[in-house]
């Protein structure tokens, strides 16, 4: 897994969350664990409705994953849509769908990259049981 590095000084998106001044390592972790469980939650809520057991591992970096779903959202003149997860979703559900998967073991990493208008990128890792 990788270890996570706070995006280069004036990151829109880290501003929004933090305002003026520097992140430090423990508040960047915190706020990119934050959207990850909230990540998980949505991802967890639309696998249900599909009918796909869905569960994420308590020691969540500790999975042994098979497979990966990245997908990178850009950082724009409006900041908060690099967190919407609609497209992660949907790559989510299409992978879901078509390989017929019932039961799934799974947790997402998201990172920040890049400058003023960066990149958010989350990343679905998963096995089927």
């Amino acid at each position: 897994m990788k270890l996570r590095t706070i995006p280069e000084k004036g990151n829109s998106l880290i501003s929004l969350f933090k305002g003026k001044g520097e992140m430090t390592i423990k508040e960047y972790e915190d706020m990119m664990l934050d959207i990850e469980l909230r990540t998980e939650k949505k991802i967890i809520t639309m696998l249900d409705m599909i009918g796909t057991v869905a569960s994420v591992k308590s020691d969540r970096y500790s999975l042994p994953y098979t497979k990966q779903i990245k997908r990178s959202n850009q950082i724009t003149s409006y900041v908060n849509e690099a967190l919407y997860t609609q497209t992660l979703l949907r790559d989510i559900a299409k992978v879901i769908l078509d390989e017929n998967i019932q039961k799934i073991r799974f947790f997402v990493f998201a990172e920040i990259e890049g400058g003023m208008f960066g990149r958010v990128n989350y990343y679905f890792n998963y096995y089927i049981h």
